[in-house]
């Protein structure tokens, strides 16, 4: 499969994600294709800690189906990170 074709993929996906989430997705997105299996590489939680998601296909579009649905259905766009910081020395007037 040559790039542009690659390209266009991620575009549709880049699209998926603007008609599910009504935002646009700005991190790490990329489409590869090896042995007839696609996967897509997700920058969530992290560009260096990627998601994964493949699947086995000849058909790019059975590709995007499937990625449109796996996005729909896992909520992978809508991650929430909480983080507890330990302070010493409270006063009452912190708490």
């Amino acid at each position: 499969m040559n790039e542009t074709r690659i390209e266009e993929l991620e575009n549709k996906i880049r699209d998926c994600i603007i008609s599910l989430y009504s935002a646009t997705y700005n991190r790490r997105l990329e489409v590869l294709l090896k042995n007839g299996i696609y996967t897509l590489v997700l920058g969530i939680p992290d560009d260096l800690i990627p998601t994964s998601i493949s699947l086995q296909t000849d058909d790019p579009q059975e590709f995007i189906d499937f990625i449109r649905e796996e996005l729909r259905t896992r909520n992978y766009m809508r991650i929430y990170f909480y983080q507890v910081r330990r302070k010493d020395n409270l006063t009452k007037y912190e708490i």
